[in-house]
């Protein structure tokens, strides 16, 4: 229950926060073409780079978050990478009785 509880709320702040820069986005977008006409190409260039650093920082942000997530996963005991499950041996006598109950896989 603690785990689907923590994937959820990861969801949700991975959704708010993937609003949040598209709803920043699409103001500075709107702020650069009010003042497109008076700026020039190399001052347009260097607003658009500071946006994208914005951006990826939030990315950085987020990407590390998850890795925290997936790490607490693997050291919870969650993931069952690098575990060999053991098989057990079917004795003669298990062998017989399943045979005769008809048990046949």
């Amino acid at each position: 229950m603690e785990d689907e509880n923590k994937k959820d709320e990861s969801e949700e702040k991975k959704e708010e926060n993937k609003d949040k820069s598209e709803d920043k986005s699409e103001e500075k977008s709107k702020e650069d073409s009010s003042d497109s006409p008076n700026k020039s190409p190399i001052e347009r260039a260097d607003e658009q780079i500071a946006e994208m650093k914005l951006l990826n920082a939030e990315r950085k942000e987020l990407l590390d978050r998850e890795e925290k997530i997936e790490a607490s996963k693997k050291l919870g005991g969650r993931t069952q990478a690098g575990q060999t499950q053991e098989s057990k041996e079917e004795t003669p006598k298990e062998y017989k009785d399943r045979v005769m109950a008809n048990d046949l896989e």
